[in-house]
């Protein structure tokens, strides 16, 4: 379903730019600084807005310390909720009810703060995200 103009048009005035996409399904939206963001119309009420970032080797040889990780998230976070999938941890946040330009400012004002503040305050994530280094790491 295509998203409406009006969530459109306040995505860009909010920095975003649309990325032209064929796939109806998902809306693709970047932002320099925040990670890319896939929007969603489910219904005229409710909109999907989604992210990922892929975790490293570290996720791999401690699953425990990911879940903890993301568990963490989870708690301190406004409106997202993070998940774990194959190499990638994503998170999502619904938009529900009739489009309201202050109550959208305040719903994306509140998913960025996830994407972004929650995560750099969070130090686990640069012990799950950063890119692994094969050359450095082989030297241990």
């Amino acid at each position: 379903m295509r998203i409406k103009n009006n969530i459109k048009t306040h995505l860009e005035y909010l920095g975003y730019a649309l990325v032209p996409n064929k796939d109806l399904n998902a809306h693709i939206f970047m932002k320099p600084g925040m990670p890319t963001v896939f929007v969603q119309q489910m219904t005229n009420n409710r909109l999907v807005v989604n992210s990922l970032y892929e975790f490293n080797q570290n996720g791999f040889s401690n699953r425990l310390g990911l879940l903890n990780y993301v568990n963490h998230l989870n708690m301190h976070s406004y409106v997202s909720t993070y998940t774990i999938d194959n190499r990638k941890l994503g998170f999502c946040a619904i938009y529900t009810g009739l489009y309201d330009r202050v109550e959208f400012g305040q719903f994306m004002e509140a998913f960025e703060h996830d994407s972004t503040t929650l995560m750099d305050n969070t130090p686990d994530s640069k012990l799950f995200l950063m890119q692994d280094c094969p050359k450095i790491d082989s030297d241990l």
